[in-house]
């Protein structure tokens, strides 16, 4: 229904378009959740509006360019740099006029876009919302978007904004009534507060812990009468949208924490009683008086951490003792509350001017923090704290959790440990191996694959024996996952380590129920880059490798013969830094990202890697990929021999896992079944519906290829297979794209 319109928007002539109808068009695409560009790629209408919009920008008005930015945030599709800097620019232009719900719309659309616009410009924005505070005409969903856009873009307002912006939400919060606070904006208010390093009155918390504590009361009643005779209509039963679920009570405690303000007893145990309490505990894989003590001591002193950094006074994290600093960073990592830049840089120089006092744990735990963040810390703290570590090794004095945090934490942040530090490790690592829990034993291993330290033969020999017997049922599915990559890895290393085959064949069972492969928007512009003219490469999306354990998110046949895998890497593949901030193209990969391509490459395949920035900001599509394939194949002829070798050793370990005699005749059954599996899985999970032109091709194709081999072995396909195939073919009658081939 929308396409035919949509693609006549698009070869339109611009001129005729205004710019209120474009704001509209973008507007209910939105409220449609209607994606052009995932639906309909080929249609190009997403690129031709922002086009449209850009010549149009001077002529827009100013709900026309609050609508276009709530639209855009709604779709999740960030457009081009010029456009958002022309939106922004004329949102600064237009400020004056902006009603209430168009600057919270604005605020709200650039931080869920994740796009900070010039200081100026939201210092702008800030006096419109100011002034709006002081009025006191925001409406309570209004002001939790303002002032949460605002903090989500790291921009701190001024303190008398922030005063305005808490007593503009003392009347809603009194309302017994709508149109009062919900809770998921209280708790985004109240979160913001905390963020920008505001501390409300006694009163302002006084009336928010009430609110909290009534609905708190009120869901209590209801869960407790469930499935009882009680009249629930005299308990007045609350909408979910009124409730407070685990996100919304989370940023409540963690707000209050920094605020340093204490919950009374009954309301602590209130929230104990909730879900979400739990939700927490579970977070933190801690038990519920641990949990307490994080959130009372480390969040406190995070609180108040935070708050003076971004006061200026950063003194506060010179006074702190290492332990502190050790343990602070350690709480927000078990929270999964990254900290800012600045507290970051300030944290830092405190545990670097204190390291002389921190225990082998502090140093582990400082270690284990910056890779849960992924965030490269300075490269004198990394030596610093293993310098420290190395201390206690020499001493005797270090725990097994110790050794396997901090290699864990070198290997995520794709850092080599200094020599020295590296061969004391190993070695201890050999003589307390009795001592090691399973997860610090993966750990371990993982860390040293990525790494590239073989583990001394007494350690390796002490492992080989440990997996004979080992108990693996209460094994998380991390671990098991470690364990399988570190046995590929032994193999091609030529380590000396000794899987179990029925271990082997558990771990890789597990490797393949747990990697759901998912197509994303960015991976899906690559491949239609390079399946369409003039490029025409032979491409498969998501093919799995001989062995069905890995799989690449594109393989190119390329003319020559080579095969190359084109990785399409996101912002969760790179490390973040002080210096990478604005620096995109100094980012690096992480040391599980590493070792995903170098395993591809022990495999025969040569590895092309998509950074997102470089795609997002390349025009001439055509010729970037033209010269990153060209640079990679240059790179293979140069280490051709060595990578022959590679995929010789590989072959024989793919036959080498087949149990029975035939083996060439039992591994393509094998990789048959397990085509057929996962035809047959995504089958189940949809059918035809969400599936754009794109996967539906990479889709039919792949059945097609299953059903020929089949054919050939005398095997038909399921009757839910065919039935599958039977409707991507009837939709192909209808749509020339979708071919197979």
């Amino acid at each position: 229904v929308l396409a035919s319109p949509l693609t006549l928007t698009k070869t339109q002539d611009t001129k005729e378009i205004q710019s209120q109808e474009l704001a509209n068009i973008l507007i209910g695409l939105a409220r449609l959740k209607y994606d052009p560009e995932l639906h309909h790629p080929e249609a190009g209408v997403l690129p031709a509006m922002s086009r449209a919009m850009l010549q149009r920008m001077g002529t827009f008005k100013a709900q026309e360019v609050a609508n276009s930015v709530w639209a855009f945030a709604h779709l999740g599709r960030l457009p081009s740099l010029d456009l958002m800097a022309a939106l922004e620019l004329r949102a600064m232009e237009l400020c004056s006029e902006l009603k209430v719900q168009e600057l919270s719309n604005i605020l709200w659309g650039l931080a869920t876009l994740g796009r900070t616009p010039p200081p100026e410009i939201l210092a702008v924005l800030e006096t419109r919302v100011r002034k709006y505070a002081l009025a006191k005409q925001f409406s309570p969903q209004d002001l939790a978007n303002s002032t949460w856009g605002l903090a989500k873009l790291e921009h701190t307002p001024r303190p008398e904004t922030l005063v305005a912006l808490e007593e503009a939400a003392l009347p809603p919060l009194t309302r017994p009534q709508s149109p009062g606070f919900k809770p998921m904006e209280l708790s985004m208010f109240v979160w913001s507060l905390a963020t920008s390093g505001h501390t409300p009155s006694a009163e302002f918390l006084d009336i928010c812990e009430r609110r909290l504590e009534h609905t708190l009361v009120v869901q209590q009643r209801q869960r407790n009468t469930r499935g009882s005779t009680v009249s629930v209509k005299a308990l007045r039963p609350l909408a979910e949208s009124h409730t407070f679920d685990d996100q919304a009570l989370t940023n409540i405690v963690w707000a209050y924490a920094m605020f340093g303000r204490k919950f009374r007893r009954e309301l602590s145990q209130l929230i104990d009683d909730q879900d979400a309490a739990r939700v927490v505990d579970k977070r933190l894989a801690l038990e519920s008086g641990s949990a307490k003590m994080l959130i009372g001591s480390a969040c406190l002193s995070w609180g108040e951490c935070e708050m003076r950094v971004k006061g200026g006074a950063r003194q506060v994290h010179d006074n702190m003792e290492g332990r502190a600093v050790a343990a602070l960073l350690w709480g927000m990592a078990r929270l999964q509350q990254k900290p800012s830049q600045r507290a970051l840089s300030a944290l830092q120089t405190s545990a670097m001017r204190h390291a002389e006092h921190l225990s082998e744990k502090g140093a582990s735990n400082i270690l284990w923090a910056f890779g849960t963040f992924f965030h490269t810390p300075q490269e004198s703290l990394l030596a610093r704290m293993q310098a420290v570590l190395h201390a206690y090794i020499l001493e005797g004095a270090v725990q097994p959790q110790a050794l396997a945090n901090s290699m864990w934490a070198l290997a995520v942040l794709d850092t080599e440990p200094e020599a020295h530090f590296a061969e004391a490790v190993q070695a201890e690592a050999a003589r307390l191996f009795p001592a090691f829990s399973p997860q610090e034993v993966c750990n371990f291993l993982w860390a040293s694959v990525v790494l590239g330290l073989e583990p001394e033969p007494k350690l390796l020999e002490q492992v080989n024996h440990w997996l004979l017997d080992v108990d693996m049922s209460t094994w998380t599915s991390s671990e098991i996952n470690q364990l399988c990559q570190v046995d590929i890895a032994a193999m091609h290393k030529g380590w000396p380590l000794a899987v179990p085959k029925e271990i082997q064949k558990f771990c890789q069972e597990n490797w393949m129920a747990t990697s759901l492969y998912t197509i994303s928007k960015l991976q899906e512009s690559v491949y239609m880059e390079l399946t369409r003219s003039p490029l025409q490469l032979e491409s498969i999306m998501e093919p799995s490798v001989p062995d069905g354990i890995l799989s690449t998110d594109i393989l190119v046949r390329h003319p020559s013969g080579l095969e190359i895998a084109v990785e399409v890497d996101g912002p969760n593949h790179y490390l973040k830094s002080q210096s990478t901030i604005q620096k995109l193209d100094e980012l690096r990969i992480d040391g599980s990202t590493r070792l995903r391509n170098w395993l591809l490459e022990q495999r025969g395949y040569a590895v092309m890697v998509v950074p997102w920035f470089e795609w997002e900001r390349t025009k001439e599509r055509e010729a970037y990929l033209t010269a990153k394939i060209d640079a990679t194949v240059r790179d293979y002829c140069d280490r051709v021999g060595e990578l022959k070798e590679r995929k010789m050793i590989y072959e024989s370990y793919a036959r080498g896992i087949q149990k029975e005699t035939k083996e060439n005749e039992i591994h393509e059954e094998w990789l048959r079944s397990l085509r057929k599996k996962e035809l047959d899985q995504w089958a189940k999970l949809s059918g035809m519906k969400g599936y754009s032109k794109m996967r539906k091709a990479v889709l039919l194709q792949a059945i097609c290829e299953y059903e020929a081999k089949n054919e050939a072995g005398g095997k038909p396909m399921s009757d839910e297979l065919r039935t599958f195939k039977d409707q991507m073919e009837r939709s192909r009658a209808d749509n020339p794209r979708l071919t197979a081939d």
